[in-house]
């Protein structure tokens, strides 16, 4: 089937041999630039859905590279042969962004069903250099159905690439079945991990005495990941399925807890939806109730009603009777992973959902539910890779993908998650360092991800105190700007080279992030008179940037310990600015009722 429109030639391949369906298409312009294609399809009866397999090409034009939310961070430009992209509920988002060299969108799709396993991809074609895309639909085998709709995205206006995710992340909530859940402000609190600093090896001793360092840095949240559940410190999921805590590790569970909570950090555990571990007594109470099985456990099979009761009620009960605050809800991609669906080849028997992803939804959906009827303040985590628009609803925090000690990776990670996750709070992957290090290079580490929630994750009774003095002062600066940081929309510069620049502003203040040394920042002038911050966030002792600066302007220039150094004004313009790494240089506009002094031009 062809499809014509005035903007180019879609080929659906599939529709012609399938003559119980009834296919149909409605091409809409909704504004210069930007079109909607919506495909449907219908039949008399419950069938299985055929593969379809729509394409197109658009011209290249000045593109030079291609954005997407993988949670490797990363970008490029690549062949429409080799960038075969899966997406579901349970995944990223299927969304293809492309630019030119000023980060101008040169072509953007989005596929509205973001539910269903979706394989989406664009590239260079080869023959003519264009870029082609390709929307494969029901390429796994599905069960029956007798309706299906989709709607397919379009959008050529040449404007900023993240304004055009932006746009598409509004698009996807205006659908019912998608939109975000609600934020309590603590989701923006710094927050303390033991993953790398403890990985399996948790105790209430340790944990009370990193909990007390952390109250004096300022951070307010803590999550307790793999190990509470049991006294083995291997590494994988093998335990999973007991979901009580360890009596070895944890002598009175409820009242350790409670004792974190007294300190004024919030208590999270981390649960791993999936598994059932192999060396778990519930094992064998599953068996015929997996999706399949990796070498240490099982994967449940969330279509089962009991499973999700199971699910549903270790989780409820964790709240309830040790008095929690939230949940990291990990490993949720797992349920979509599975090729071969037993029940499509062994039948339905007691399942009372046919399709995977409708069952995941409804796991989700209940178990969110069910947890905010407990504490409606709840905070719920999830992790890059899963991040779409249905699971944002579920939740109310998307954590970058592991990442450990690669700020860069870190960086490119909560940046692309901002764009696209809305409201929702945007957590960096936990951060870690030696306590040997220099102490510029650890905050390197933390003014990385400026623009998300800083997770720690280092063993804080045993850093050097100019580490800890760091850290106290970092994490106050971003909490202080945190509408600044993490609430406004930013101006990430350049994807296509790992974002070098990022800007922010609100009404009342500006920032600029420096990130690459051989970068500048240009600021224009600023009739609103707002405050300025300028980061070194880069490996070298100066920054280059174009200031318009008024006369009567004032500065202030912290280190990474908030200690405040001497700093002359420029004269304006291009301008090289001594700035040693890891500081922050404040640039106030002319106020004679600036409390704070310093430098004045």
């Amino acid at each position: 089937m062809e499809i014509r429109t005035g903007l180019t030639v879609f080929h659906l391949n599939g529709a012609d041999n399938s003559p119980d369906w009834k296919i149909r298409y409605e091409w809409k312009e909704m504004e210069d630039g930007l079109s909607l294609l919506e495909i449907s399809l219908d039949s008399s009866e419950d069938r299985t859905p055929p593969e379809l397999t729509l394409t197109w090409d658009l011209p290249l034009l000045d593109t030079v590279n291609g954005w997407t939310t993988r949670h490797g961070g990363g970008s490029e430009l690549p062949p429409d042969w080799g960038c075969k992209r899966i997406f579901s509920i349970a995944d990223e988002i299927p969304e293809l962004v492309f630019h030119n060299r000023e980060g101008l969108c040169t072509a953007a799709a989005a596929w509205s069903d973001a539910m269903r396993i979706t394989e989406f991809s664009g590239g260079i074609h080869e023959s003519d250099c264009s870029l082609r895309f390709t929307l494969k639909l029901f390429s796994r085998k599905e069960a029956p159905l007798r309706h299906y709709c989709g709607i397919l995205r379009l959008d050529l206006r040449k404007q900023f690439f993240a304004d055009t995710v932006r746009e598409i992340s509004s698009w996807y909530a205006s659908f019912p079945e998608y939109g975000n859940s609600p934020v309590p402000e603590c989701a923006f609190d710094p927050l303390y991990s033991t993953w790398y600093s403890y990985h399996h090896d948790v105790h209430a001793e340790s944990i009370l005495r990193e909990c007390r360092e952390a109250v004096k840095l300022g951070m307010k949240t803590l999550i307790v990941d793999s190990g509470w559940d049991n006294d083995d410190n291997t590494l994988g999921p093998g335990a999973c399925g007991e979901w009580t805590p360890s009596k070895k590790r944890f002598p009175d569970f409820a009242s350790h807890v409670r004792e974190i909570q007294a300190l004024g950090l919030r208590y999270m555990l981390w649960f791993a939806v999936p598994f059932i571990g192999k060396r778990s007594v519930r094992y064998a109470q599953f068996q015929g109730k997996f999706l399949f099985e990796l070498p240490d456990a099982g994967v449940l099979d969330p279509r089962f009603p009991n499973v999700r009761e199971f699910l549903i009620g270790s989780c409820t009960r964790l709240l309830r009777q040790y008095g929690i605050d939230g949940l990291k809800l990990d490993f949720i991609n797992t349920f979509t992973e599975c090729t071969d669906d037993p029940a499509l080849s062994g039948g339905m028997g007691t399942r009372d959902i046919p399709v995977i992803t409708d069952a995941v939804d409804r796991l989700m959906t209940d178990l969110s539910t069910a947890i905010r009827s407990i504490r409606p303040d709840a905070l719920i985590e999830f992790r890059q890779c899963y991040i779409g628009p249905a699971i944002r609803k579920y939740g109310n925090l998307l954590r970058a993908a592991d990442c450990p000690a690669d700020p860069g990776g870190n960086r490119r990670r909560i940046l692309n998650l901002r764009l696209s996750s809305g409201c929702t709070a945007v957590h960096s992957d936990m951060l870690e360092w030696r306590s040997d290090y220099d102490v510029h290079h650890a905050a390197l580490q933390l003014l990385s991800v400026m623009f998300a929630v800083p997770q720690i994750s280092v063993r804080l009774a045993e850093l050097p105190p100019e580490h800890r003095q760091m850290l106290a002062f970092l994490l106050g600066f971003f909490v202080r700007h945190r509408e600044l940081l993490l609430k406004s929309a930013l101006h990430p510069c350049a994807p296509d080279h790992n974002y070098p620049v990022v800007y922010a502003e609100t009404e009342r203040e500006r920032i600029a992030t420096v990130y690459c040394g051989t970068s500048t920042v240009e600021m224009d002038s600023d009739p609103a008179g707002r405050t300025l911050y300028l980061v070194n966030a880069t490996a070298r002792d100066s920054i280059v940037a174009d200031l318009p600066l008024e006369p009567g302007t004032t500065a202030l220039l912290r280190d990474c310990c908030g200690k405040i150094l001497p700093f002359e004004l420029p004269s304006g313009g291009l301008s090289r600015l001594r700035m040693p790494p890891g500081s922050i240089l404040k640039l106030n506009p002319p106020d004679p009722c600036e409390s704070e002094k310093g430098v004045r031009r």
